[in-house]
């Protein structure tokens, strides 16, 4: 039985109700009812497009502190310039076009006007990473012997 069908026979019935305003009641209840899924998923949407937005943001941040820690050998910065520059350059991808792996819908509307010049930008920096990345042997043992030369 339906939650439709049960209100019309226990509660409208038991309550005397003319037929117009048992009529009203359930359109009134059935409106609600799909507003709330509406608003419900369009909360969804919005949280997981800030959430994406938030975490590009971090790693964006995270990326630069590695980087400088990268450049003056730290091996412990490497992992964190290469999983920092890969989440920042796919959520921002994920923002313009859309990610179902990823759980991240594409933004639409005035917005999407504003991440399309930040799509080349995160591409940049993943190649900019990468190309840290293959520098990690020699950057390493310069830092190791700018260490050994401070002792």
């Amino acid at each position: 039985m339906s939650l439709v069908a049960a209100l019309k026979t226990r509660f409208l019935v038991q309550l005397g109700l003319p037929r117009v305003l048992q009529a009203t009641l359930v359109v009134s209840l059935a409106v609600l009812l799909i507003t709330s899924v509406l608003v419900v998923r369009r909360a969804d949407r919005t949280g997981r497009q800030l959430a994406a937005t938030g975490q590009a943001l971090m790693q964006s941040q995270r990326l630069a502190k590695s980087v400088s820690l990268a450049l003056v050998g730290r091996p412990q910065a490497f992992p964190e310039v290469r999983e920092s520059a890969a989440i920042v350059a796919s959520h921002v991808a994920a923002l313009q076009a859309g990610d179902s792996e990823l759980g991240i819908p594409a933004l639409g509307g005035s917005v999407a006007d504003r991440i399309e010049p930040l799509v080349p930008l995160a591409e940049r920096t993943r190649r900019n990473a990468e190309q840290l990345l293959a520098q990690e042997a020699v950057l390493t043992q310069a830092g190791a012997a700018l260490r050994t030369i401070n002792r």
